[in-house]
């Protein structure tokens, strides 16, 4: 199948959401007689856009409205106001969950910055919600329909045979030679070898949730690039008794050496160096460290999974949850309960899948990244890290796979980590700012979200600590008073000339207490964060949990504006649309 004759289907995605999606509607263009290249949009890059009469974005929003990782760069180079034309046609489809401030921020923006560029849309732009009542096929659907009709023209696959191929064959092949020499295709992204020096219990052993300080030496020299707010990056190992689950649902031992190439054969193809293509592993190693079986499947791989050999019984309930009449059923079954490749694979142990169906299907292991407590000039990087425990609806013990994988390590074991760039821009924290004492900033950090904030403040006294400007807040949240109020210990060393400490203690009162009430109700805190926001052009830097926690603070912030100010609630709301443009607050959150 001819590159230049195949449409790019390019996907910004971090959890894998996208990715899939990306990879679902490619089949079905490619099964309507449309050729297809899929990969990320950085794989694809901005140069190979202009050279395209036509583009498929499937693109998501992470965090407060930021880009996927893998759009970064090409997102970064399209908004830059020297960029040139991309006059190519285009949709997008984005995916978001409008429970968050910034929803489906960025296909919004993607879709206006594409027009902006000269591109023509063939469709208006798709939202998918992850809250409506079908999740994101509501939007997914209505918008692939869309896309489809519109996308007729270019359709240039006349063989109905070759067309089935894109619904009946994997874009995968994988083959067996025990001759063969593991060779891993490398990360792009730099990783550094490191060893475990001390992993701890913050929390005590009764508490609800098991919180970790650990900390990594370099086997060789520093990390190059640590930055107070940077975040370092771990691709988790997967439990063995996991992996066995796995190895035994596919008849195979563990032992099997494998190559993983792309199927030609078929008019779908993926970009060169994308996801395993070129890799040769043991199958052990592939679900030990290549593969995210945790992960939870949408309502394409059921529909996939209808199509295979399997028990009439199967077959019946699996076309159930692949159609879009099932999605209240799949919701149920899978999206609630948190239900896994590995366990829909048990569930449905009928299904004869090949191991290159396999492949396509899971994701690949994302990288998982957490924000560094420690000092960046010091040879010790640290993280905090609270391990994720849950029931599910149905009362099933869920895990999170990064986590408990890190829990596990002992010290002097090793593993490879990644340095990620910070998310924000406070003075003296990054390359393009200097600072000449401490500035005036207001930290806020309920829960593990304190991590990057002792980052800071480790940096900024480090480099001021004889200061007594009185320009530093920190404001804490934690549940209760001596359990959770992590590294109180050592904040507790700094002076209140220097640093102006605040907790608040969500259970140890009659009613819940948040950082929020906190801010409101704190007299210090009421006087102080306007001053610093609207007279000492300063900064107010919320981290943590990206679920409700940063508009609750900022709406928090907004009161003492009014307050301050003596203005309605709309001047206040202007006033803070007017900070975050200039970067004035910032969020560094996740979910």
């Amino acid at each position: 199948m001819a590159e230049n004759h195949a449409i790019p289907v390019l996907f910004g995605s971090e959890t894998g959401i996208a990715a899939s999606i990306a990879w679902q509607f490619a089949r079905k263009a490619a099964s309507a007689g449309i050729p297809t290249i899929v990969g990320s949009m950085d794989g694809f890059g901005t140069k190979r856009m202009r050279e395209s009469p036509v583009i498929v974005f499937i693109v998501s929003t992470t965090g407060q409205g930021d880009p996927p990782g893998n759009m970064q760069a090409s997102w970064g180079e399209m908004r830059k106001r020297s960029c040139e034309d991309i006059s190519c046609k285009f949709t997008v489809l984005g995916l978001g969950d409008s429970s968050y401030d910034k929803y489906n921020y960025i296909g919004k923006m993607l879709f206006n910055r594409l027009r902006q560029l000269g591109g023509t849309p063939i469709t208006e732009k798709g939202l998918a919600d992850d809250q409506d009542v079908n999740g994101l096929d509501d939007g997914l659907l209505e918008w692939m329909g869309r896309t489809m009709s519109a996308l007729s023209p270019y359709a240039s696959i006349t063989s109905e045979e070759t067309r089935k191929l894109a619904l009946t064959e994997s874009r995968i092949l994988v083959s067996t030679d025990q001759s063969a020499t593991a060779a891993v295709t490398p990360s792009s992204r730099i990783t550094y070898p490191v060893t475990v020096v001390k992993n701890e219990r913050l929390t005590p052993e009764d508490h609800f949730q098991d919180v970790r300080h650990i900390e990594f030496k370099p086997i060789s020299g520093q990390l190059s690039g640590l930055k107070p707010c940077c975040s370092v990056g771990f691709v988790p190992v997967v439990p063995q008794k996991e992996v066995n689950r796995m190895l035994s649902r596919l008849n195979l031992s563990g032992d099997e050496t494998i190559t993983i190439s792309a199927n030609t054969g078929i008019p779908l193809r993926p970009l060169d160096g994308e996801g395993l293509i070129g890799t040769t592993l043991s199958t052990r190693q592939l679900f030990s460290e290549k593969l995210d079986m945790s992960g939870v499947p949408t309502r394409g791989f059921f529909e996939l999974l209808s199509r295979m050999k399997c028990s009439d019984e199967d077959r019946e309930k699996l076309q159930e949850l692949g159609s879009s009449d099932g999605a209240e059923e799949l919701r149920f079954y899978c999206t609630r309960e948190r239900r896994s490749y590995l366990e829909v694979l048990l569930d449905f142990s009928s299904v004869e899948i090949s191991l290159g169906w396999v492949i396509e299907c899971i994701p690949v292991a994302k990288c998982r990244q957490y924000s560094i407590s420690s000092m960046p000039s010091s040879d010790i990087v640290s993280v905090t890290v609270a391990v994720v425990e849950y029931k599910t609806p149905y009362g099933r013990s869920k895990t999170g796979l990064c986590s408990t994988y890190l829990r596990s390590l002992q010290p002097l074991a090793q593993l490879q980590m990644s340095v990620h760039e910070p998310t924000i821009s406070l003075p003296g924290v990054d390359s393009n700012t200097v600072a000449d004492d401490v500035p005036p900033v207001v930290l806020v950090g309920p829960g593990t979200g304190v991590a990057p904030c002792i980052s800071l403040i480790k940096h900024w006294h480090s480099n001021f600590p004889s200061s007594t400007s009185n320009k530093l807040i920190l404001i804490r949240g934690c549940r209760n008073k001596g359990r959770d109020d992590f590294y109180h210990e050592y904040l507790d060393t700094l002076p209140e000339d220097w640093l102006t400490q605040r907790t608040a203690y969500s259970r140890d009162g009659p009613a819940k207490f948040y950082c929020q009430d906190l801010i409101r109700q704190d007299p210090v805190l009421l006087t102080r964060i306007p001053k610093i926001l609207l007279e000492e052009d300063g900064f107010l830097y919320i981290s943590g949990n990206s679920k409700d926690m940063p508009q609750s603070v900022t709406k928090a912030v907004m009161f003492c504006i009014m307050k301050h100010s003596s203005c309605t609630e709309e001047d206040a709301e202007e006033v803070i649309k007017e900070l975050k443009k200039y970067n004035r607050i910032q969020y560094d959150t996740w979910a």
